[in-house]
């Protein structure tokens, strides 16, 4: 289940006293079902993207998260929806669900100061219009990780105030305990506590803290600001409601940091006893604390019990727990101890990280000998991916280990030219030229993958600003397709990479150049596509005029040459993988009718949304309606409903409805499929229509077999939802 459909659904069903009545039941599931429908529409962008901002990914979030700050005090579901999954990360589930990192989190890292300041003032909109919103479950959860991003962003003092104007909010509030955690646990994990040390008080004394975990927080903030005495007396509030058999590790790193080893003992001893979960990354912590109070026998029972505790065939569990214990101030010397007697593969996976963490501490004999032990490791096991062990090592500070390590291996012809995202990996670590010959020997082992690294390589040249090496390594780039050039392609790329990093003389003589060598092309399709690759470079540099007049000339091209239709099909789609819509559309017009149907519209019907223009993505549907089967209707025509429903158009979503539903009746009854039904009626009752809902649910096929009469039954109460009015 969706993690804010969740957590909507806890909210809605906490008020309904057991026993349940029927009625009382049926209306909390319909809200869900309600909510639900309307986060799925499709409301941004209101309006069509200019070009500049569909192409560029930072630029369309910061207008998406724009248009969420100009949206109504109070937005619907949708609008909540979808600033859920932007904010909130979720890196730590598990099956059924997907470990995710929001959007925004990977967007502001490493960010240029003229687009942090951006963001930053984006955030200050938002908090605002977060702070506002009423009736919202996750509000706390929102505003935990908004300070999350000031804080990488550096804005200390945003991240305190926003905090407190939360706390301060809350307090004002009937008290909803789950949220002064959730609050609490951001500005401990953020290092705010002290910052609101003033409410504390307040805190403790408006609550009536029936929820242990709270007061442990509290406690934990008392600590953090350096009030011991109030925090060990909440500390002990909080043991006294809890089993000393149960595990309690942070009771523990709490006592202990008090120097109350006394009171941690009971607890310690339990942990020593009982069950360590492999995911209970802060028995480091518990280590460390220990460590710190100069108690090394008990650190070195439970590095024992934890280390064998956390591993897991599957899942790495091994790295958090590390960083929280380095984090904590824990020792290399014990993880370095342990991994002589522990397997390659763990060895592998972090003596790299033992390194980082001597250096750190000025131990450079210590840390030469764990990397000198790490490449032993590295040249026995050729089945490790070294790259991919390199980014995360970096993630977590280690770049000084990842470089030193990597310039060893690469001439000892260990590092996989392949491996996992290397060409990036050695651009961030200034290794390009290490790396270069690598990718060249895959000539005859791979030439194909060669062909896609040395793209890579050429890009990533012009952004380290050596426009000639670019240059020399895109121009020499092979055919992978007999009617497609990669080397033009990449040599357009690199010209608007040098011009998008601020220097369009290069650029614009790369490109010309590049245009010279594409009108020499003999093969027509591979001048037509050669020509298409040039339109978008110019259209990514702003270039309008010439964009166009290039891509004239690849329709041009494209018609002159044998299969002309294939070839205007290849160009709209390159238009199409770069966000160019407006090209694409234009160029998609020159198919004639009579190839339409071998032609795909699917990708332009989703581009057009991609970006807000709803009226070619109607022209586009109609074709679909036209030329292709009813199955491609069936496929498109509920992408297009949901942003009509997203902006309030229900009359156009009813009109293309029907001719979904139309699509469907006129199949054969063995190729009508429950699930396009189903999205049909869904999107039938929200918009009113009922009897036409109610229509298709009577048609449902194979409805006599059991898993199809409960997904019609299922069905069924989704569509008296809306028939009741709830």
């Amino acid at each position: 289940m969706n993690l804010l459909r969740f957590l909507l659904t806890l909210v809605l069903l906490a008020p309904i006293a057991a026993p349940l009545r029927a009625a009382q039941a049926q209306t909390a599931s319909c809200q869900t079902i309600v909510s639900a429908d309307q986060a799925n529409r499709q409301w941004y962008p209101a309006q069509p993207l200019p070009q500049s901002t569909a192409i560029n990914a930072t630029a369309r979030l910061l207008d998406e998260l724009t248009a969420i700050a100009n949206a109504p005090a109070n937005f619907d579901e949708s609008i909540r929806f979808r600033l859920f999954q932007l904010l909130v990360s979720n890196p730590n589930a598990r099956p059924p669900e997907s470990p995710t990192i929001a959007e925004v989190e990977q967007a502001i890292q490493n960010l240029p100061p003229a687009q942090t300041r951006q963001f930053v003032a984006t955030f200050d909109r938002l908090a605002s219009k977060i702070e506002n919103l009423t009736n919202e479950p996750n509000q706390d959860v929102l505003i935990a990780n908004l300070a999350k991003y000031y804080q990488q962003l550096g804005q200390g003092k945003q991240v305190a105030a926003l905090l407190d104007r939360a706390l301060e909010s809350e307090l004002k509030k009937p008290v909803n305990q789950r949220r002064f955690v959730v609050l609490l646990t951001a500005a401990i994990d953020l290092g705010q506590s002290p910052a609101l040390a003033a409410r504390l008080p307040k805190i403790e004394s408006t609550i009536a803290a029936t929820n242990p975990t709270l007061v442990l927080r509290l406690a934990q903030a008392y600590q953090a600001t350096g009030n011991h005495a109030k925090a060990l007396a909440l500390f002990d509030r909080f043991a006294k409601g809890q089993n000393p058999e149960t595990l309690q590790p942070e009771l523990v790193v709490g006592y202990v940091k008090l120097n109350r080893l006394d009171k941690a003992k009971p607890y310690l001893e339990a942990i020593l006893k009982g069950y360590i979960h492999f995911e209970d990354h802060i028995y480091g912590n518990v280590i460390a604390i220990y460590e710190n109070a100069k108690q090394p026998q008990i650190a070195d029972q439970l590095f024992n019990k934890s280390w064998k505790s956390i591993q897991n065939e599957l899942l790495d569990q091994e790295t958090p727990f590390l960083q929280n214990y380095f984090k904590t101030g824990g020792s290399p010397d014990r993880v370095f101890k342990a991994l002589q007697k522990d397997t390659l593969d763990r060895r592998f996976d972090h003596l790299l990280t033992v390194a980082g963490e001597f250096r750190k501490r000025n131990q450079s004999r210590n840390a030469s000998q764990a990397i000198e032990q790490w490449m032993k490791v590295a040249t026995q096991l050729k089945n490790r991916d070294v790259a991919y062990l390199f980014w995360q090592m970096g993630e977590h500070g280690y770049d000084s280990e990842v470089k030193v390590a990597m310039t060893r291996l690469i001439p000892l012809n260990r590092l996989d030219a392949k491996g996992f995202r290397l060409v990036p990996l050695a651009q961030k670590l200034d290794l390009l030229e290490a790396v270069e010959p690598m990718i060249q020997r895959l000539l005859k082992s791979d030439p194909e993958a060669r062909i896609d690294l040395l793209q890579q390589l050429a890009i990533a040249y012009a952004e380290t600003a050596k426009p000639e090496k670019a240059v020399a390594i895109a121009e020499r780039i092979p055919r992978k397709y007999p009617e497609y050039s990669p080397a033009i392609a990449t040599l357009a790329q690199v010209a608007a990479t040098l011009h998008r990093n601020g220097q369009p003389a290069q650029a614009q003589a790369i490109l010309t150049k590049t245009a010279t060598i594409a009108a020499g092309i003999q093969e027509l399709d591979t001048r037509a596509q050669a020509y298409g690759a040039i339109a978008i470079a110019q259209g990514q540099m702003a270039q309008l005029d010439a964009a166009e007049a290039s891509r004239q000339l690849a329709v041009q091209w494209a018609k002159a040459a044998p299969a002309s239709n294939a070839v205007l099909g290849a160009i709209v789609q390159q238009f199409l993988d770069q966000q160019q819509l407006l090209p694409a559309w234009s160029t998609f017009q020159t198919i004639p009718t009579t190839a339409l149907k071998e032609t795909n519209i699917d990708n332009l019907i989703i581009a057009a949304l991609a970006v807000g223009d709803l009226s070619t993505a109607q022209s586009a549907i109609a074709l679909v309606a036209q030329y292709h089967p009813p199955r491609s209707l069936l496929f498109t025509a509920p992408r297009l409903v949901r942003a009509y429903l997203g902006r309030g158009q229900g009359q156009a979503a009813v009109v293309l409805l029907d001719r979904a539903a139309q699509a469907w009746m006129s199949l054969p009854a063995s190729e009508r499929s429950p699930d396009d039904l189903e999205a049909i009626v869904q999107l039938y009752a929200q918009t009113g229509k009922i009897t036409s809902a109610q229509t298709l649910i009577d048609q449902y096929p194979n409805a006599q077999q059991p898993g199809y009469a409960q997904r019609k039954q299922q069905l069924q109460t989704h569509l008296n939802c809306y028939r009741s009015g709830r």
